[in-house]
C-alpha cells in the first residue's frame, strides 16, 4: 500500500494490534485525538463534540403513536405512523423503518421520542414530519421509549 498524507495530516507509520495481527496504519500527526487511515479507509476515533445551545435547538418531545399503517410504496420496509404530541404540538405523522423488530399492534399505545422540529421530509409521496428515534444495528431498530406513561408533548433535554 502506497501512504500519501492528505492537507493537514502528516505520515508516520505506527503499529496497532489488531487480534492476532499487525497492520501499518497513518496516524494524524496534529490536534488532540488520532485519525487512522488503513487501506483507504478512515477509522475516526475522534469524538464529535456538540456545543450545548446546538443541542438545545433539537426539539425532541414525547408522543404516543395513535395510529399505523403499512406503507408498501416506500423502498425499505416501513409504517405509517400517526403521534400525538399533546395540545401545543398536535399530531405528527412519521414513516419509520421498524418493521424487523415491531407489528402495528406492538407500536400501538406506545409513547416514542421523536424530533419535531426537522422540515418534513417526502417519502414516496408521503410528508413525514418528525424522526422517531431509536437505536440502530443495521437494519434493525429499537424505538425509544419512555418507561412510565407521561404527558405527550413533553421535551426531552
Amino acid at each position: 500500500i502506497q501512504l500519501k498524507a492528505l492537507p493537514g495530516y502528516g505520515i508516520r507509520k505506527i503499529k496497532i494490534r489488531s487480534g492476532t495481527s499487525q497492520r501499518d496504519h497513518i496516524a494524524r500527526s496534529s490536534g488532540h485525538y488520532p485519525v487512522l487511515f488503513y487501506k483507504g479507509k478512515t477509522e475516526a476515533m475522534e469524538e464529535k463534540v456538540l456545543d450545548w445551545e446546538t443541542f438545545t435547538q433539537v426539539d425532541m418531545r414525547v408522543g404516543t403513536i395513535e395510529e399505523v399503517q403499512e406503507f408498501p410504496e416506500a423502498r425499505n420496509p416501513a409504517y405509517k405512523l400517526k403521534i400525538n404530541f399533546g395540545e401545543e404540538i398536535g399530531i405528527r405523522w412519521s414513516s419509520a423503518q421498524i418493521t424487523l423488530r415491531y407489528t402495528p399492534e406492538d407500536l400501538l399505545g406506545k409513547q416514542i421520542v421523536a424530533v419535531v422540529n426537522f422540515p418534513p421530509k417526502r417519502i414516496a409521496g408521503f410528508k413525514s414530519q418528525c424522526l422517531v428515534l431509536g437505536a440502530v444495528e443495521g437494519k434493525d431498530v429499537v424505538v425509544l421509549q419512555t418507561s412510565t406513561p407521561v404527558k405527550n408533548g413533553l421535551p426531552i433535554s
